[in-house]
């Protein structure tokens, strides 16, 4: 498991940089999902929601920046294969590995275990048949900053107004 960010860049440098390349390639930044959302902000974004109908398919027929704003912004789940499509089989696994990614099983949402799951990731690609039913979800909000930098952050949700939560997000060094 990934434990500190020194054992994360001096060990995953590859993986890292394989993340930030899928993730600029597909235009995750802050401009291009503010853009597709129409949000004033990304805070806004990840504590307001999001309705998934005001995308004008026309610009982005692909979906693929969609579906990294509903799974690293709006805490939402992808099904398996989609998510090695977007994200890339590599790149799925390497997040699978770091727990940063999470995923479940069929309608009962039975959770499996993140080492299967990242093997299962290095070999759906060979055999698509294997991840059906298999749902995944982030445990981390990844936020697109300042053109190419990304801030992963573990977070949970504060009530600070009635009827209304403000993520609080937890960094670690």
């Amino acid at each position: 498991a990934c434990s500190s960010s020194e054992f994360l860049w001096d060990t995953h440098c590859m993986e890292l940089s394989r993340l930030r390349n899928r993730l600029l390639a597909l235009n995750y930044t802050e401009g291009a999902v503010l853009e597709l959302t129409q949000a004033p902000s990304v805070l806004t974004l990840f504590a307001d929601g999001w309705v998934d109908e005001s995308i004008d398919a026309q610009r982005h027929p692909s979906g693929l920046l969609v579906d990294l704003v509903r799974l690293f912004l709006l805490r939402r789940s992808l099904a398996f294969d989609r998510a090695l499509e977007v994200l890339g089989p590599e790149t799925c696994h390497f997040l699978l590995r770091c727990r940063a990614l999470t995923c479940c099983r069929g309608t009962s949402a039975e959770m499996i275990d993140p080492l299967d799951a990242a093997h299962l990731a290095a070999q759906t690609h060979q055999d698509s048949a294997s991840s059906g039913e298999i749902w995944l979800f982030a445990n981390i909000a990844l936020w697109p900053a300042m053109g190419d930098l990304f801030i992963a952050t573990d977070c949970d949700e504060q009530a600070y107004e009635e009827g209304r939560f403000e993520p609080v997000m937890y960094l670690s060094v």
